[in-house]
């Protein structure tokens, strides 16, 4: 009886989105995930993006019915990318988000800092494996003047892909648009 009255109560704490905005939130999810991201990263994003108010971790949580704690992960993750921000602080250590404002900002902020990442990761793997292949370790798997050519062409990628940012923030058509359309920081209760 406990389980299932607490199931209950569970289930009526939690808000419903109507079905578009459900839609929406899961083909973004579905789409941010394509990028490497987890689909709830995507989903907390759009529903902070797409409300009329700032929110907080529990609002989220109830309107995604998902659980605080991995709302607060994804949290966690689209403030360390910049792609949103703490806007207010409420009653009991409450803390609303808002995305962050300048959309060309915040679509190179990710790309680049993702993709430094992971072109750091995978050329220290191949300075390593370069190294071991120059001492003879690895003579019978691999050729070391092609991880030699691999490592030249890799750090080839990486100036590349950093003067393609440069280029984007010079042409991003949503560089003068800036939204501000939610409460600013000390309008809310």
């Amino acid at each position: 009886m406990y389980v299932y009255v607490h199931l209950l109560l569970n289930n009526m704490e939690k808000e419903s989105l109507p079905l578009p905005v459900s839609e929406v939130l899961e083909r973004v999810g579905e789409f941010i995930q394509s990028w490497g991201f987890r689909k709830l990263d995507g989903q907390v994003w759009t529903l902070i993006f797409l409300s009329s108010e700032a929110l907080t971790a529990t609002q989220i949580a109830k309107q995604l019915n998902m659980s605080k704690a991995s709302v607060s992960l994804s949290i966690n993750e689209l403030l360390e990318f910049k792609v949103i921000r703490e806007v207010a602080h409420g009653k009991h250590r409450s803390v609303y988000y808002d995305t962050t404002l300048n959309m060309a900002d915040v679509i190179q902020d990710v790309l680049r800092n993702r993709e430094r990442r992971m072109m750091a990761q995978m050329l220290t793997d191949i300075k390593l494996l370069e190294r071991s292949s120059e001492e003879g370790e690895l003579a019978d798997h691999v050729n070391s003047k092609r991880v030699q050519e691999l490592r030249l062409m890799m750090e080839g990628a990486e100036s590349m892909l950093s003067a393609a940012f440069v280029m984007v923030g010079q042409i991003c058509p949503f560089k003068e648009k800036e939204l501000k359309t939610k409460p600013e920081m000390g309008e809310l209760s």
